[in-house]
């Protein structure tokens, strides 16, 4: 059992609070009085339960990458094609950012700062999911489906796309109240769309 899968509803609730701090001002930023408060919690609570920020802050990742991590390596197993792992693939990547809209802000913070506060188990998360990506590709060029491409300029392409996306959806809100009526509608596509819309060129592109 993992320590997700044992934390109890205090704990959960804590990370929940964590994560919203984090995502908003960054682990230099965040306080865990103002976490312990607006968790309905004192800061003993979080110490005896979790620890310091520092350790607040791995636990919130791990968490994460643990969820995201595991749905997707077992939505891309239920495929067979290597098409259809990719779609998969995407569309998972995707509905993680939806469920957790605190991790692109997280995860770009981090990627602004080479990955400092990264703990080595979300590390190991990323190596995993970025592997998973490598194998979909090698089967796609050995079936003779896909060109050969290169695995990490790929994974970027996907991920910076869905990330940005996700992390941008303040500015889009802020463009619709401002120039509403003048903006294309698929500026504004739902999650759903969004998974179809990456697939689809990225499809095309390995099959051209």
């Amino acid at each position: 059992m993992t320590r997700l899968e044992s934390a109890d509803t205090t704990t959960m609730q804590i990370l929940k609070v964590a994560a919203s701090h984090f995502a908003e001002k960054g682990l230099a930023g965040a306080r865990v009085d103002e976490i312990a408060r607006d968790a309905g919690v004192n800061k003993a609570t979080i110490y005896y339960h979790i620890g310091g920020k520092a350790e607040l802050y791995s636990e919130v990742f791990r968490a994460n990458m643990h969820q995201s991590a595991e749905k997707l390596l077992s939505n891309v197993a239920s495929k067979t094609s290597a098409e259809d792992k990719l779609r998969a693939y995407i569309t998972t990547m995707v509905e993680n950012l939806h469920d957790n809209p605190c991790a692109a802000p997280m995860m770009m913070r981090e990627m602004a700062s080479g990955g400092e506060n990264i703990p080595e188990e979300g590390l190991n998360y990323v190596m995993r999911i970025f592997m998973t990506l490598t194998e979909i590709l090698k089967q796609g060029q050995e079936e003779g489906e896909f060109r050969e491409s290169n695995p990490a300029i790929t994974h970027l392409m996907i991920i910076g796309s869905i990330m940005f996306y996700a992390a941008g959806e303040p500015m889009r809100q802020k463009l619709m109240t401002l120039f509403d009526g003048e903006l294309p509608q698929q500026v504004f596509t739902d999650d759903g769309r969004l998974a179809a819309e990456i697939s689809d060129l990225l499809v095309h592109a390995l099959k051209n």
